[in-house]
């Protein structure tokens, strides 16, 4: 009985010994800079909807009313900041671009309407 245990803890300690951990390799993570960050609190969502059970009329007006919700959105534009092709040709750094049509303009919405670009006020 001692020798068979004697066998065992040897082939166990053999074994140990051979058994070599490998590393693995964890991504690295590039730091953020603290625009990506902000864009990072949102995402991209595709709406869609089962238009089937609509009637023909009413499927002919999807269209219009992409169309008007379209110029409202043109609308609130003007409304939030002015011009926004001059606003967005006046930047370089595309995240800021991004964030600027999230949001608008240049002002965080979220954090209190808080001027993320450079020589426009709060």
């Amino acid at each position: 009985m001692k020798k068979i245990l004697i066998l065992l803890l040897a082939i166990t300690f053999v074994y140990s010994c051979k058994t070599e951990e490998k590393e693995t390799e964890k991504p690295v993570e590039q730091e953020q800079t603290p625009m990506q960050k902000n864009l990072s609190k949102y995402v991209t969502v595709k709406l869609s909807s089962d238009v089937s059970k609509l009637s023909e009329n009413e499927r002919k007006m999807l269209p219009l009313l992409i169309e008007a919700a379209d110029k409202m959105n043109d609308l609130f534009w003007y409304e939030s900041y002015g011009d926004k092709t001059e606003l967005l040709n006046s930047i370089k750094d595309q995240d800021i671009k991004k964030f600027i049509k999230i949001n608008y303009g240049p002002w965080d919405r979220l954090a209190g309407n808080t001027s993320f670009v450079e020589g426009i006020e709060d």
